[in-house]
């Protein structure tokens, strides 16, 4: 077993006695990481994900242990007086297609993003949601369930931590779906992510963002005799109203009619368009903000 130190990656690894210049034939999970020139951390959640080794706690400390699969790759335990017990690995596993997977880029948040259109707070809100990420004063900090879909932790120099992913991450099920219902502006689906029904693609725009966001909220709220507030924020004594494609008469009466009803009724008015729809995370993190509304992650 090695402890989560890794302090496996000097000189330790197996047939030290090889000639200068030559590579041992077993290194550490450190020493193929390196070899391998990706991120040691990321070689442990991939092993991990692949079931190649599991993570036990053994007198109070965390340490990896090989499976039955991991044995089968050509994985074996070493001790040293210096470093204990630990993991060694073939160096042939630099030609294996884990390996080479982990070559291709990693995607942050904002990269996922631009693939559906996205801004990246959204996609990490989405992300907590499933249970992949967890959120903390400095970031995002990986949970389990995300380090089993690849994830790997990472700071940038201020110390803000983030996630990155692999390439392949959004054909993973089931947050392939999840993306697409996030921000799918044509679909038909007439449900939003937390099962509530919706009218159009617009109102399941804004739906999936208050819930997100961890708001609380009600939709299609009688208000007046005369007024249905198409989302309620009680909390906030706040209305969104969506104006979508209906350009009826009715329609436009209800728009011109909306401010006074809310002045009357003591309720703040945010107003939204269809047009609106392609920069709705900016919009509504805006206007909710002028209204006092906190948001996570939102600056």
């Amino acid at each position: 077993m090695t402890d989560l130190n890794n302090r496996n990656d000097s000189g330790n690894d197996s047939n030290s006695g090889s000639r200068a210049g030559d590579e041992p034939k077993k290194v550490s999970t450190s020493r193929l990481a390196k070899l391998a020139n990706v991120d040691s951390r990321q070689l442990f959640n991939r092993l991990l994900q692949r079931q190649w080794i599991t993570r036990q706690s053994v007198a109070g400390k965390s340490q990896y242990q090989l499976t039955a699969k991991g044995e089968f790759e050509g994985g074996e335990y070493q001790t040293s007086e210096k470093f204990g017990t630990y993991i060694v690995w073939p160096t042939s596993l630099l030609q294996h297609r884990l390996l080479s997977e982990l070559e291709q880029p990693q995607l942050t948040a904002t990269a996922i993003g631009k693939q559906i259109n996205a801004p990246a707070r959204m996609i990490n809100l989405l992300l907590a949601d499933i249970g992949w990420l967890q959120p903390v004063a400095s970031g995002w900090q990986i949970s389990p369930e995300g380090a089993r879909h690849g994830g790997t932790e990472k700071e940038t120099a201020d110390a803000a931590r983030y996630v990155v992913w692999p390439h392949d991450v959004v054909q993973q099920s089931p947050l392939n779906g999840w993306l697409q219902q996030l921000c799918d502006r044509n679909s038909e689906l007439l449900v939003a992510l937390d099962g509530r029904p919706v009218r159009d693609a617009g109102e399941r725009l804004i739906t999936n963002w208050l819930y997100l966001n961890r708001l609380h909220f009600c939709t299609q709220r009688l208000l007046s005799d005369d007024w249905c507030a198409d989302f309620l924020l009680p909390d906030a004594r706040l209305v969104i109203q969506y104006w979508g494609a209906d350009k009826s008469p009715a329609a436009l009466q209800k728009r011109l009619q909306a401010p006074t009803l809310a002045q009357a009724a003591d309720y703040q008015l945010i107003e939204v368009t269809a047009q609106d729809c392609s920069s709705m995370d900016k919009t509504l993190t805006r206007e909710l903000q002028r209204a006092g509304v906190r948001l996570p992650g939102a600056r």
